[in-house]
């Protein structure tokens, strides 16, 4: 177990006590403590190593020669002062101590990306800059966007994951070259002010911000192709989402949908579909009309029976409905020429037809169902790579048995992967 994995191990595993009881800790949480303190003195002593090691090599490295500067995991106060390196593309600052980044830090106009997640930046400056265009400012404790990004005119991607950022402001609207911003699990309040000031973004990720509702005007969002919406509260959507029409990757994944809201159906561009985790009991037949669509995630519903409709999704190649209610499997499935992924796995199944005529399947997943009949036709399918059918009650002899094990041994020298 490497040393991040037995941290978290050890964070997870730590009781919470009240304050008046905390004096009170059994032998086992002494240990567990004192463990954990020992994990955060050899980190320390690893950063500082590391640290004094960097700035010791700093002065001798070559500012020709230098493209990446890799300071992370330095449990940095300061930002080294890097201004020599004129040809410097990456400055990486992830996982230090920094609490505030000054507009002196990267005068470097050769800088292309900026990496200072994981600090405790409360506050953070940039200079004027024509080259950066991606900077991830997530995990930190910054409560606004900072005005100063305003500055670097060519940027592109900026990352805010997980900071305590309430609202989006007006000069968003008029970063020109912005097309990815990330917000997920920050306290954004979703208005019709902030639809308007996000009606240029390409790529929006807003998931994780407790959202219960989108605001009316969302449709003046026209710019905007791949959304995140994961793991809020939404249950409905107004009918100007209908206006998305440039929509290719929508995800709804965790939230409280208990169908899929027709006005999704007009969306002829989406290729990506994702209510995982929701409370679907069914998916109307609408979704037909969604020519382009090419992955479809409805898993971890209660979804009892699959639509027709879904044999018009020509271009259909992951379809995951594990986890439903789903007593049968769809005949139409075998008329799906581009479809290679099929996980219909945690259901009720009893019977499937044959699929070893299915050009594209190359990986199926039934296990936890109730199937009686192995398809054996699938071992001899030429494409696929994994074929999983584990906890079926399946009826076969002891020859069969038999037979399934040693022709199993053959077959993942192949690439097939057969777990029953």
């Amino acid at each position: 177990m490497n040393r991040l994995a037995c941290l978290l191990l050890f964070i997870l595993v730590l009781p919470a006590f009240p304050a008046k009881a905390q004096k009170k800790k059994s032998g086992n949480n002494v240990i567990q403590d004192t463990a954990f303190q020992a994990l955060k003195l050899e980190w320390a002593k690893r950063a500082t190593e590391k640290r004094n090691q960097f700035f010791a090599q700093l002065p001798q490295l070559n500012p020709d020669s230098v493209r990446v500067l890799d300071m992370s995991h330095l449990d940095l106060e300061l930002i080294p002062d890097i201004a020599r390196f004129d040809k410097l593309k990456v400055a990486k600052l992830n996982n230090n101590k920094l609490k505030i980044v000054d507009d002196q830090a990267f005068l470097n106009d050769s800088l292309q990306i900026i990496d200072l997640s994981f600090n405790a930046l409360e506050q953070a400056r940039f200079p004027v800059n024509l080259s950066v265009h991606s900077i991830n400012l997530s995990y930190n404790k910054l409560k606004r966007i900072p005005r100063s990004v305003r500055k670097l005119k060519q940027l592109r991607s900026l990352d805010l994951e997980k900071n305590q950022i309430r609202r989006i402001p007006r000069f968003i609207k008029r970063m020109d070259s912005l097309n990815e911003l990330v917000l997920n699990y920050n306290q954004i309040k979703f208005n019709r002010r902030t639809a308007r000031r996000l009606a240029n973004i390409e790529r929006i990720q807003i998931g994780g911000n407790k959202l219960v509702s989108l605001p009316k005007n969302v449709g003046v969002m026209k710019g905007v192709k791949k959304l995140n919406l994961g793991k809020n509260q939404l249950s409905e959507l107004p009918k100007s989402f209908a206006k998305l029409d440039q929509l290719t990757n929508l995800i709804f994944y965790e939230n409280n949908f208990e169908q899929i809201p027709d006005v999704l159906f007009s969306l002829n561009k989406l290729t990506e579909l994702d209510f995982y985790h929701n409370r679907l009991t069914e998916i109307p037949s609408g979704i037909g009309n969604l020519s382009q669509l090419k992955q479809l995630f409805v898993a971890f519903n209660q979804i009892t029976r699959l639509p027709d409709s879904l044999r018009n999704l020509k271009q259909l190649r992951y379809l995951y409905a594990h986890h439903n209610q789903l007593g049968n499997f769809p005949l139409w499935i075998t008329e799906m020429p581009q479809l290679e992924r099929v996980d219909l796995s945690y259901n009720k199944i009893l019977r499937m037809p044959d699929l070893s005529e299915m050009p594209a399947l190359t990986e199926l997943d039934m296990q936890e169902n109730m199937l009686e009949y192995f398809p054996w036709e699938l071992l001899e399918k030429p494409q696929m790579r994994l074929l999983i059918l584990k906890n079926n009650p399946f009826i076969l002899t002891s020859e069969e048995s038999k037979m399934l094990k040693d022709w199993q041994k053959g077959l993942d020298k192949e690439g097939l992967i057969v777990v029953y």
